[in-house]
């Protein structure tokens, strides 16, 4: 028996030896925990690979999502036929007139939609536009003509009230939707489109009819840009619509 510094026996060697040997209990409770391991490991260990690989996919379209939304802004969607066909008419008027494309964009558009409200040529109201203001929104004449399709509010009145007054002229889609009002009643009137630009210029007495002849002349211009469309085929980098404009 081992003594301690005292004297006394020292018995906390043999106990701390007994307490190091594994017991037979000791050892089937590490086996125990073993076997549940492998269990585990063998029961969820597919579920596991699974929702990595799901998580790795995931992070992987995160990843991706900013080069697929760049390559979605450089390929636009596909233009319907009309889409295009006011697409070219906007490019041609906005290096013609030196407006912004994306301004013309918009007033084509607006053109097309009241064009087909009072059955006029869309063209013409732009033909009109054209002569009228070369595209500022806010021309103004000697005259009080104002805004688009230069508009004199005092005999007009009665048309803009539904855009809220004399204001609404120099807003671009009133201006546009009383013009085409307008050249719609003298229509009626006169039965002949010369007759109604005439009337729509002030000038019903010019024998000439310089003015609709002016008219006439832009819609052809636009007429050329937008004939690739109507028959059909490809626009040509040479096409009407993609050539320099003519003066």
């Amino acid at each position: 028996m081992a003594k301690s510094y005292f004297g006394f026996e020292d018995h906390s060697i043999p106990r701390l030896q007994q307490r190091g040997r594994p017991t037979a209990t000791g050892l089937a409770l590490i086996a125990g925990v073993i076997a549940a391991a492998l269990f585990l490991n063998n029961r969820f260990n597919p579920q596991i690979e699974s929702l990595g690989s799901q998580v790795a996919a995931f992070i992987e379209a995160v990843e991706e999502a900013p080069a697929v939304a760049e390559a979605a802004a450089v390929q636009p969607a596909a233009e319907s036929p009309e889409a295009r066909k006011q697409r070219a008419i906007a490019e041609f008027v906005a290096r013609r007139y030196q407006v912004s494309q994306e301004v013309t964009l918009q007033l084509v558009g607006t053109a097309h939609t009241v064009a087909r409200q009072h059955q006029l040529d869309p063209l013409l109201i732009l033909a009109i536009i054209a002569v009228e203001s070369r595209y500022n929104p806010i021309a103004e004449s000697v005259m009080g003509a104002k805004g688009l399709m230069q508009i004199i509010p005092h005999f007009h009145l009665d048309k803009l009230q539904h855009w809220g007054g004399a204001k609404a002229v120099f807003e671009p889609e009133a201006n546009i939707a009383v013009g085409a009002k307008i050249i719609k009643e003298y229509l009626g009137r006169t039965r002949d489109i010369t007759a109604a630009l005439q009337m729509y210029a002030g000038a019903a007495d010019d024998a000439d009819s310089i003015y609709a002849k002016r008219v006439f002349g832009e819609q052809q211009r636009l007429k050329q840009v937008v004939k690739p469309f109507e028959d059909g085929a490809p626009q040509r980098a040479d096409a009407p619509g993609r050539a320099s404009p003519a003066s």
